[in-house]
């Protein structure tokens, strides 16, 4: 922590039960980990909603938290958890102050941490999604589901990007094994399997997708996918085509005629 900061932090966590503060650092205390896991397995609660976290706030001794200050406790509980929140099916991203009642808490397995710092190294690099690189429940539903969208609505482009590419590569009796050809390979398969997937293999597959030539390639290939298609079925390519096939001496006995 930073010494302009400390005192007010030391304020509202300590007296929450959220952690304790020292000279410098900020420790979490395992507080209401444990009330809220003893409060499931007493309800048989699988996901509690944030009304019935709150009603949990109060036991067994009535604290008088208001809202946003309840707010700040489930929300660190979910961070300890590892749990995401979710309103009528859908997860949103909580803000303190704005929890709805009935948002639910579910629990949501973390990826290793390798394959976690690897996943947002693409994200930012090939889908140009900047995602906080902390790895918590909250973390890895947005990434999952920026690059499930980023995947599903540049796959079309891309594929026809791969298409036109191959076309021309074969009209000019060009080796596949290229570099611009391996990159566009390589995105429509990456493409391929994050919108195939399940969500919860997204960061996985992100982590571990081959990477031909580069990620920085692979990242300027999708983005510029629709473009580059358009530049391969240009008719332009319909003018260059009719010089190439003309024979040597053509155009004297074009003049001559």
């Amino acid at each position: 922590m930073e010494r302009n900061v400390r005192d007010d932090v030391r304020r509202i966590v300590q007296p929450l039960n959220l952690g304790t503060c020292g000279e410098a650092h900020l420790v979490l205390t395992e507080h209401w980990r444990t009330h809220f896991e003893r409060k499931l397995a007493e309800h048989k609660v699988n996901n509690p909603t944030v009304g019935q976290l709150r009603i949990w706030c109060e036991e067994p001794r009535a604290m008088g938290l208001q809202d946003d200050i309840s707010d700040l406790v489930i929300m660190i509980w979910a961070a300890q958890s590892g749990r995401s929140f979710y309103l009528h099916g859908a997860t949103i991203h909580p803000d303190i102050g704005g929890l709805n009642r009935e948002c639910e808490l579910r629990a949501q397995s973390l990826p290793p941490e390798e394959q976690w710092t690897k996943a947002v190294q693409r994200a930012a690099e090939i889908f140009g999604e900047a995602i906080a690189a902390a790895r918590n429940a909250t973390n890895v539903t947005s990434l999952t589901e920026k690059v499930r969208v980023a995947a599903k609505d540049r796959f079309a482009g891309v594929s026809s990007y791969v298409g036109a590419l191959e076309k021309r590569t074969k009209a000019y009796a060009l080796d596949r094994t290229i570099s611009r050809a391996r990159t566009a390979a390589a995105c429509a398969q990456m493409l391929d399997s994050l919108t195939q997937c399940e969500a919860s293999a997204v960061v996985s597959r992100l982590a571990n997708a081959p990477l031909d030539t580069s990620g920085a390639a692979m990242g300027t290939a999708i983005a510029k996918a629709d473009r580059l298609a358009q530049c391969l079925k240009s008719s332009e390519w319909e003018v260059i085509e009719i010089i190439r096939k003309r024979t040597p001496g053509s155009s004297q006995a074009t003049a001559r005629n």
